[in-house]
């Protein structure tokens, strides 16, 4: 069984939470010195003369400094997470919960919205959600970012759909579906279907079982050398062919449960996209060399391309430096400038640090071109691109070419601090990450959550890049 876990982290930044995580830090230095000072008194002190008020005084200090620690971890703690079992809330809101932090879904019986107003950055209001277990959590839509606040109320429908919901509740969430769809109401009904069918689609049982090592394809002319990678309804094989040389299989798979319809779209969307890849001539992508349907399985086989890919690069030798990270950033751009300018683009749909390879000193390579085929998001409804990297167009089943720059721009952001980017969101540089003032705009445009505000074509990244390149050797 095959369970994808999505889980929907959401900004919550709450004005007493934060009041409280400030003046917890600026009194640090007095509680801190207090309790280790006391401390140092009163250890010898109770080691001479032992007494229950030395004792006490003692156990005291270090009560004190144990709960000012917990209430600085409490009010720093900003994020709701929302996943298929349920939701986990900011830890300073535990006392309102009964201490329990975390709620299934099947706990929640309603949820109810006072009046709001919708502002230009954020929504006035309050949200409060009741659970049949007791107890129930306040939320102030002020809290919560406009974009974030419309996940939450999908993620609502998806996976609480029994709970009771009070008017206020639908109408905010047809005006924000409004906005973020660029005004126009018709777009609504596609819009809010597209994030629910999708959030129910990752959890659907599957008997996908990958190949073995021995198996054989294409009448034995490929026989499978082992495993690479496997993940949902696809895998990727090492594998030998006819003439004794190692080439990389992509497999993927039509779900049992699509229609005949579906399937059979989905066969020939295949086998075109395939046609068109295989004319590809460009020394930083792998090469398809053939592809074949067998077994209602569809196979790509592709040029091996012997290296290292840049998440085991950055696993090994942790975040790179900017001057590393804009050596990377052009060679990638140039290779999806190669794509985008084809006739017509070709989307590649998951560019990752997982399918950028490290060859030959320092070159890039593009591997996968499994996950471009259209038909895995138009004939079977299947999520092309990973989590973290995909954008929020192509989450909705609207890839267009910036969606690749959002997943470039994603994937830099890896490069440079080490951690998964944020899904969904417009990405901004942590602050302890050691980088310029051009490159944290740079990652920011390339990852805005509007298309309207992300770079509109691969050549205006280019050129930004390049503008970076002179200011960092002028340094």
């Amino acid at each position: 069984m095959e369970q994808s876990q999505l889980e929907i982290a959401i900004q919550y930044k709450s004005w007493p939470a934060r009041l409280g995580l400030f003046f917890f830090l600026l009194t640090a230095p007095v509680w801190l010195l207090i309790t280790v000072a006391t401390c140092v008194f009163m250890v010898p002190f109770a080691a001479f003369n032992p007494s229950v008020q030395g004792l006490s005084t003692f156990l005291f200090m270090l009560a004190l400094l144990f709960t000012c620690l917990m209430a600085t971890i409490a009010c720093s703690d900003d994020k709701l997470f929302l996943s298929k079992s349920g939701i986990a809330f900011p830890l300073f809101m535990s006392p309102f919960l009964g201490f329990r932090r975390s709620r299934s879904w099947s706990d929640l019986r309603s949820v109810s919205i006072s009046q709001f107003n919708i502002g230009k950055k954020k929504v006035e209001g309050k949200m409060i959600l009741s659970f049949y277990s007791g107890a129930s959590a306040k939320l102030n839509l002020g809290s919560m970012p406009k974009d974030q606040l419309e996940k939450f109320f999908l993620a609502v429908d998806v996976w609480a759909p029994h709970c009771l919901k009070n008017e206020q509740f639908s109408e905010l969430q047809t005006n924000l579906s409004i906005e973020s769809s660029g005004g126009s109401a018709a777009a609504i009904p596609s819009y809010t279907q597209l994030w629910e069918e999708e959030l129910r689609r990752r959890f659907f049982p599957t008997a996908f079982v990958p190949l073995e090592a021995g198996a054989k394809l294409r009448n034995g002319s490929l026989i499978i050398v082992r495993q690479l990678a496997f993940g949902g309804l696809s895998a990727i094989y090492l594998a030998q062919d006819s003439k004794r040389s190692l080439v990389v299989v992509k497999e993927s798979v039509i779900p049992l449960n699509a229609e005949d319809a579906a399937k059979e779209k989905a066969t020939e969307l295949f086998a075109r996209e395939a046609t068109i890849l295989s004319k590809l001539e460009h020394p930083r992508i792998s090469k398809v060399l053939d592809f074949f349907v067998e077994d209602n399985r569809q196979y790509l086989v592709l040029e091996q391309i012997r290296g290292q890919d840049s998440r085991q690069v950055v696993i090994e030798h942790g975040a790179q430096n900017e001057s590393a990270v804009i050596q990377w950033a052009a060679q990638i751009a140039d290779i999806l400038k190669f794509l985008h300018t084809q006739n017509p683009p070709i989307i590649h749909r998951d560019v990752t640090p997982d399918n950028l390879v490290l060859s030959g000193g320092n070159k890039i390579y593009l591997i996968d071109f499994g996950a471009s085929n259209e038909f895995l998001g138009t004939a079977t409804g299947t999520l092309v691109g990973k989590q973290s990297y995909i954008s929020p167009e192509q989450f909705r089943g609207k890839a267009c070419p910036q969606s690749d720059i959002y997943a470039f721009g994603a994937t830099l952001f890896y490069y440079l601090t080490g951690e998964e980017p944020e899904p969904l969101s417009t990405l901004h540089l942590p602050e302890n990450v050691s980088a310029s003032e051009e490159m944290r705009s740079f990652i920011s445009r390339c990852t805005a959550y509007k298309l309207q505000d992300r770079f509109q074509s691969i050549l205006e990244v280019i050129a930004a890049l390049e503008a970076m390149s002179v200011v960092e050797m002028g340094r």
